[in-house]
């Protein structure tokens, strides 16, 4: 198929894109076929019926980053150049430099279990098993297209509400239980603690501070007592898998809250939140207290509590800055 003006437009569904997709990932089966698990059409031109932008979107699924150098050396050498993750972490960007008679495709590194990868899959499989969610999304590019007057920035944030909605709905629905946190879930519980304090709060604090916060020699054991010694400790989990963890105890203190560093942004801290709230509100306490991070401020902000006071607490050696915040309970009904 010809290339097309760099210009913003939104043409309806074409069922060659799906041959064009096939051919582009031939090509590079035939370059990294080896080095990947799979090499999948993502966005809108993988949903048929779905009016989309003419443009390819494709991703190359890899085990890890350890293959990832490999991944970038065999590419170059076909004319890609690797342009970092534009933004999206665990989202790596390929350009192509040589011409080729492909219509024009974006393409992408993902490693299997980044939260990009876990994104696009769920919103695919969305529009494709929802024709009401799919027709929205059509009308709102359509509705989109006439109102940036092609700044393609502004398109894409202005679909970002409706993306992230869907999302949150759908992992809302597929069944995260929430049960009592039990000490065989000790290690499990523990790799996610570490694993989101060294990646979500990397923004906030230092790598010192990071690894006296979550050290890797932890003794898990003292660490799962610890969480098994407020009243209530639960886990949140789907399809077997912990995805978040919550504590607190009888008289108001929201001890911890922390969710699996690829399940960020779809609502388990707000299952999590709500289902404390609650616990709090059959225990009959109106006021609750925690120390929040510099990461979490804004998510207790926005559930409705206030900062009493900013604390800089020393952990092993380290000094790090949190906040002492507040929520009153009305009538003890959480929200």
């Amino acid at each position: 198929m010809p290339k097309l003006p760099n210009t913003l437009i939104v043409l309806p569904y074409d069922p060659n894109w799906a041959t064009e997709f096939e051919r582009i990932r031939d090509y590079l089966m035939e370059q990294i076929g080896d080095l990947v698990i799979e090499i999948k059409h993502t966005g809108s031109t993988s949903v048929p019926g779905l009016a989309a932008k003419p443009i390819i979107d494709i991703i190359a699924v890899m085990e890890s980053y350890a293959i990832f150098p490999t991944i970038v050396s065999r590419l170059k050498k076909v004319g890609f150049q690797h342009e970092g993750d534009g933004g999206i972490k665990e989202r790596e960007v390929f350009k192509r430099l040589i011409p080729d008679d492909f219509m024009d495709y974006h393409l992408y590194v993902c490693p299997k279990d980044s939260e990009e990868n876990r994104r696009q899959t769920i919103f695919k499989n969305a529009l494709l098993k929802n024709k009401e969610i799919a027709d929205a999304y059509g009308k709102l590019k359509m509705q989109l297209i006439d109102e940036v007057n092609g700044d393609r920035v502004l398109y894409t944030i202005l679909k970002t509400d409706f993306i992230l909605g869907v999302i949150k709905k759908t992992i809302q629905e597929s069944e995260i239980k929430l049960r009592e946190f039990h000490s065989n879930d000790c290690k499990q519980a523990w790799d996610l603690f570490y694993s989101t304090i060294h990646s979500i709060n990397r923004a906030d604090y230092t790598d010192e501070q990071l690894d006296a916060w979550a050290p890797q020699d932890m003794d898990l054991n003292l660490w799962g007592q610890k969480l098994l010694r407020n009243s209530y400790s639960i886990v949140a989990e789907q399809n077997s898998i912990i995805i978040g963890i919550g504590a607190a105890d009888d008289n108001g203190y929201f001890d911890l809250l922390y969710v699996h560093k690829d399940y960020q942004r779809i609502g388990v801290a707000t299952i999590i939140a709500n289902d404390i709230e609650n616990y709090f509100c059959r225990k009959d306490v109106h006021t609750i207290t925690t120390n929040a991070s510099i990461t979490a401020k804004p998510f207790f902000m926005k559930r409705g509590y206030y900062v009493l006071k900013k604390q800089i607490v020393e952990l092993r050696g380290q000094y790090l800055t949190n906040y002492r915040m507040e929520k009153i309970l009305v009538e003890g009904v959480a929200e």
